[in-house]
């Protein structure tokens, strides 16, 4: 994960510097496959630790979804792209806010003392 997520960062880098340079990038779809694959939720990579009183979610792949969210909102803003991506890239995110908002809806666990 740290590596993708390197990765990721260091192409935001580079595009919001010299965008040109990544333009060439925005025509390959395998690019923007990964772009998305990175950017949804992995249900693999969420775990739960039981501390006794507690429990705490770990996701091991928020870092990398935000730098991808960070990623496919540079290209928005300096690089054209077509309409078909920038729905896919709308789905996506609509995916992650409707995940996000049915796990904070669950309820907490009860305590009895």
């Amino acid at each position: 994960m740290s590596v993708r997520e390197g990765a990721v960062k260091s192409v935001t880098a580079v595009g919001q510097s010299f965008s040109r340079g990544i333009r060439n990038c925005t025509h390959d779809q395998q690019f923007w496959h990964r772009c998305f694959c990175n950017a949804k939720i992995n249900d693999s990579l969420i775990s739960i630790i039981d501390y006794g009183l507690c429990k705490e979610t770990k996701d091991e792949g928020k870092n990398l979804r935000l730098e991808s969210f960070n990623l496919l909102q540079m290209l928005t803003k300096k690089v054209h792209m077509e309409t078909p991506v920038i729905e896919e890239a709308m789905e996506v995110a609509l995916l992650r806010i409707s995940t996000c908002a049915i796990t904070k809806t669950t309820k907490p666990p009860t305590t009895s003392f």
